[in-house]
């Protein structure tokens, strides 16, 4: 540890030193943020007052190459470092982020590296959510979001500026979800929801599985636990797209690509129909429930994606009469066959569980039927 602190205090001395100097200070500044590769490294900047330089420094630097470096350089002292998260969560340091984002004359790799400075403070920290909407920071990332056009065209891989694309639609998706999830945060939540009719279109235009997947995760933690989230993803036609989806890939299940996304789309589901009946019946409606034993079939997914289609299962089934009703016997066995094939103990708990709801159903069925007096004549 006392060579990393020392090799911090050089380059952060080197830092100072080259101010003058732009081509040397953007390499000496990329080196420290080379350093960060322990909590340790990222307390003893911040402890040395090395992290408070460098946010002047930010603040203060004219050159655009510097302030990508710098940047960089801070989202790597914070990421996953909570104290260090804590001291730069000030509305000055996000109103730096927003005005990265929102100036007309910023490149996209100076998008790129605020964006990743922004989701580093804002992860699992609702203060720093706080502060990314109060800033106009979770705006800039939706209005990048909304006109990004990544994901909309066929994908050419060897394309540097198709990667471009994809590094910061990804950075982008990845702030958004972080931003209202884990915490939740209902209020980015709602302002984020006015992207949902966007997100659904793009789902209906969007085939790469690359661009597809992080659109889904974040439609899952926009609706989670979220009832006006959960009517405006039926109201604006999201439960039919999900549902059609679902349906055709369910239907392409030799293709790997198509199972993994697939497992998204199931995720996704399961954050919109969790204790909302009235959206459970309204998939039913569009795409019927057989999709999910469909991905349920031995040998097409992982252990912990068959839980996901479980867990969904369960949400689906419980207190709904209607649902159940579609069960059959065949899919019963299907349920029954896992289970004795199961070794992950989340999957069997969840089995076991959908089993009991199906059990409890048939019996409520058996129950219900009028007694039949026996004919004596």
């Amino acid at each position: 540890m006392a060579e990393i602190r020392s090799d911090i205090d050089v380059v952060l001395e080197c830092v100072k030193c080259q101010l003058k100097s732009p081509t040397a200070l953007h390499q000496s500044l990329m080196t420290l943020s080379g350093l960060f590769s322990s909590d340790e490294a990222k307390d003893y900047v911040r402890e040395s007052g090395g992290l408070l330089y460098l946010y002047d420094l930010l603040r203060r630097t004219d050159f655009p190459n510097i302030k990508i470096a710098t940047l960089f350089c801070l989202a790597s002292a914070t990421e996953k470092n909570v104290f260090s998260q804590t001291l730069l969560t000030q509305h000055g340091v996000f109103r730096v982020i927003h005005d990265s984002l929102h100036s007309v004359i910023s490149s996209d790799k100076l998008r790129q590296a605020a964006v990743f400075l922004l989701l580093c403070l804002v992860a699992n920290n609702s203060q720093s959510q706080n502060e990314a909407r109060e800033s106009g920071c979770l705006a800039d990332l939706m209005g990048m979001f909304r006109y990004s056009s990544y994901g909309t065209q066929k994908l050419v891989s060897s394309g540097s500026s198709v990667i471009t694309e994809a590094r910061q639609f990804g950075l982008v998706t990845s702030a958004l979800s972080v931003s209202i999830n884990n915490p939740q945060n209902e209020e980015n939540q709602r302002l984020c929801s006015t992207l949902l009719p966007h997100i659904f279109s793009l789902v209906m235009r969007v085939s790469e599985p690359q661009a597809l997947c992080p659109v889904l995760s974040l439609v899952g933690v926009m609706v989670a636990n979220n009832v006006f989230n959960q009517d405006r993803v039926k109201k604006c036609g999201g439960l039919d797209t999900l549902g059609s989806l679902l349906c055709n890939l369910s239907n392409r299940s030799t293709e790997e690509d198509c199972l993994t996304t697939a497992v998204q789309v199931v995720g996704a589901l399961d954050s919109c129909l969790t204790d909302n009946e009235v959206n459970i019946n309204k998939l039913g409606e569009v795409c019927g429930f057989g999709p999910l034993f469909s991905l349920l079939t031995p040998g097409l997914l992982s252990q912990q994606e068959q839980l996901q289609v479980v867990v969904t299962l369960s949400h689906v089934l419980q207190d709904n009469s209607g649902a159940l009703a579609g069960v059959s016997a065949e899919n019963y066995q299907q349920l029954v066959c896992l289970l004795t094939q199961a070794q992950d103990e989340e999957l069997v708990k969840a089995l076991k569980y959908v089993l009991h709801i199906i059990q409890d159903s048939e019996c409520d069925k058996q129950t219900a039927q009028p007694e039949v007096k026996p004919n004596l004549k």
